[in-house]
Parts: structure tokens; C-alpha cells; sequence
């Protein structure tokens, strides 16, 4: 059955004034970005969650439109585990975090390919701040599915904390582009003017 990455790309974007993910940087919109690492990381299916019209998406990626989802990120996250149908591992990634290594999306496939956890994800060892992407197990993807209104994605990992593992990560797991000051620093970060 494989993995399934999930881009969740369906958030206002409140905070940056204007909509983040077609920002150009370098070149390539910010959404573009937080793709590649799904893309090369060996992702066996790729969805992304989002209201937003796209276009220029590689083939064989899939779009998902959530709906009005507003602050509900858990909305999106049943949206895209849904797309993915019948999954042994799911890969949920945020769609304004694009610093996540390749080299990291692998590890967390072929640490819940073991079986032998839940939930995988990434803690910045300088801050002591667990980010993402997060990887979940089907069985937790049924339990996001049929969890009721209001739960989080937050609240079924600390349900399973005992089944999980936290891998080290360096800043890139936390830093995300949610004002233009963080669009300066993920440019001054590329070397790009």
C-alpha cells in the first residue's frame, strides 16, 4: 500500500496579508518548495489539500479542495487522508515549511514502515520544539478520520505519545513563512536578494 504525503495548503494566510503560497521566491512559489522535499523524498502518492487554483503542478499529484476550512486544520487533514485512500504510512507536511530536507521525508517513511510505531515526527533539538512534517500510521489516519469536531491532529498524537518517536531535527521542522519578515529570512536562508 506505501506512503502517502499529504501538502496542506488550504490555510488564509491571515497573518502574511495576501496569499503566502504564490509568493515567488527564487524564482518558484513558496508552495512549489514545500513540494519538492514530498516529491523527492519518495513519496509513493503526493495530494495536495487546497482551495487555491494551482496550476503548473507536476502530473500525478493530486489536488484536494477541502472546502472553507478557516482555522480547522483537522478539516484538511481528513481531507487529504481520505484522498490518499488505503495507505500504510501518511506523511502530513505544511504547505508554508519549505526547508524540510528530502533526506527527511525518506526516514520518516522507512521509520513507520518498520511498523513499529504510531506516529513519527521531528523535534528541534535546540529549541525542544517538535514541528513537522508528522507521519501517521493507517490505523491513526482512521482514528483522524472518525475523530469528532474539534479534535486535532495535536490531540490524537498526544493520545498515542506512548506509541510515537521523536526524531532530532535541526530549526527547518519549525520554521515556517506565516509574515513577510519570515519570507525575508527563508530568502536571506536561499541566498536569494
Amino acid at each position: 500500500m506505501g506512503s502517502c504525503c499529504i501538502l496542506l495548503a488550504a490555510g488564509p494566510s491571515r497573518r502574511f496579508g495576501s496569499q503566502k503560497l504564490l509568493v515567488e521566491v527564487g524564482g518558484r512559489r513558496l508552495i512549489d518548495l514545500s513540494l519538492r522535499p514530498l516529491l523527492e523524498g519518495g513519496c509513493g502518492k503526493v495530494v495536495i489539500v487546497t482551495g487555491l487554483d494551482l496550476g503548473g503542478v507536476p502530473e500525478g499529484v493530486g489536488l484536494v479542495n477541502p472546502g472553507p476550512v478557516g482555522e480547522d486544520m483537522v478539516k484538511s487533514v481528513k481531507a487529504g487522508i481520505a484522498a490518499c485512500g488505503n495507505s500504510d504510512v501518511y506523511v502530513i507536511q505544511l504547505g508554508d515549511m519549505p526547508l524540510v530536507p528530502p533526506e527527511f521525508i525518506s526516514r520518516l517513511i522507512k521509520v513507520m514502515e518498520t511498523g513499529l510505531f504510531a506516529y513519527a515526527q521531528p523535534m528541534d533539538m535546540g529549541r525542544r520544539k517538535k514541528g513537522h512534517p508528522v507521519a501517521i500510521s493507517r490505523s491513526l489516519a482512521l482514528e483522524v478520520l472518525e475523530s469528532p469536531e474539534g479534535t486535532t491532529l495535536r490531540d490524537v498524537l498526544k493520545a498515542h505519545e506512548e506509541e510515537g518517536i521523536i526524531i532530532p531535527a535541526g530549526p527547518w521542522c519549525t520554521f515556517d513563512v506565516d509574515t513577510e519578515e519570515d519570507l525575508r529570512v527563508l530568502k536571506d536562508l536561499l541566498n536569494i536578494g
